[in-house]
């Protein structure tokens, strides 16, 4: 018995030590805008003196960007899990200085981290493709549009789309569309209004989606983001995006110009996965804990069949001692006094 107490309790050791190699690597990143010291921007993108990035010169052919400086975790090699995210940012599309009309639209991205704006994204790229990299897995790239220019591959130049590795939208849904339910009021991206915009993901779900609201006022005190999405797309982001990635805001211009103000920015993620380093490692730990799970049933079934047995003999040789005795004094009772 002393040898499956002593066996018991050095499984107990080593299962501890096992089980503390899978260690839950959990939490968040949040980052807001204004102020803009944890920003990289790029190309013509500039900050304004009231506290707003310009993506945008007002003039033809220009392009920027605005991305944070720090890579965001978005999913787990090891677990598979992916993160949970949202963004929300305020902008406006204004008029630009020629009369040639509004154009090209602004973007939010997520791409890996390394990745820089590619040279020649002016125009319908939206500071995000060009022609040699404007569609397919090799140029990863996932993006939610605000187009104001109608190009040969747009439905319309007042749509709001999602991107996949591709200038091209897979889901888009268009202002101009009367008779679109989900269409906000404030009926083009155009009207020079503030815009609110939210970009959401669950990982659970591995859903996209996109939420858009006209706020004249321009107060993001007040404002709260709509019941329904505007658009939405489902998506497994581990089979287009490194695990962990850049996030940023896009624009351009063309032959039309408009400006592409940013005035608020925020951007809040949440993850939870095991990193232990071993890409089997839920495996590993559902062996070792089945193995142990049926050594303590095991010892319980020994150890109770130990207790049953030596309970009766117990109960044996004290019935035993009690008939002896009494034969004894039956013997003693029988010689009478002496």
């Amino acid at each position: 018995m002393a040898n499956i107490i002593h066996l018991t309790s050095a499984l107990c050791v080593c299962y501890c030590i096992a089980s503390s190699a899978f260690v839950a690597d959990a939490g968040s990143l949040n980052f807001t805008f204004p102020p803009d010291n944890n920003f990289n921007k790029a190309s013509d993108a500039v900050s304004g003196g009231d506290g707003h990035i310009e993506l945008t010169r007002n003039g033809p052919y220009s392009m920027g960007w605005v991305t944070y400086n720090q890579s965001i975790p978005l999913w787990n090699s090891s677990s598979r899990a992916l993160a949970n995210f949202s963004t929300h940012f305020q902008f406006t599309l204004g008029p630009g200085n020629l009369p040639t009309g509004y154009g090209d639209g602004l973007a939010f991205f997520m791409a890996p981290f390394q990745l820089e704006q590619p040279l020649g994204a002016a125009g319908g790229w939206l500071g995000l493709f060009n022609r040699t990299s404007y569609y397919g897995s090799t140029y990863p790239m996932i993006a939610v549009e605000f187009d104001t220019y109608r190009n040969d591959w747009d439905p319309d130049d007042n749509h709001v789309g999602i991107n996949i590795n591709s200038i091209f939208s897979m889901v888009y849904v268009s202002l101009s569309n009367q008779t679109e339910p989900r269409r906000p009021s404030g009926e083009d991206l155009k009207n020079w209004e503030n815009w609110e915009a939210w970009v959401d993901y669950n990982g659970g779900a591995m859903q996209l989606q996109v939420f858009l609201l006209s706020n004249p006022s321009g107060n993001v005190n007040n404002i709260s983001k709509p019941k329904n999405p505007i658009c939405s797309y489902d998506i497994d982001l581990r089979d287009h995006l490194p695990e962990t990635i850049k996030v940023g805001l896009s624009a351009s211009t063309g032959n039309s110009t408009e400006t592409h103000t940013i005035y608020a920015w925020n951007f809040s993620s949440e993850y939870s996965w095991e990193s232990d380093g071993n890409q089997n490692s839920s495996s590993v730990k559902v062996i070792l804990i089945s193995v142990f799970s049926s050594f303590l049933t095991v010892c319980g079934f020994v150890f109770g069949a130990a207790r049953w047995y030596s309970g009766k003999r117990k109960n044996k040789l004290g019935g035993d001692a009690k008939e002896e005795s009494d034969s004894e004094l039956d013997e003693l009772c029988a010689q009478g006094p002496r």
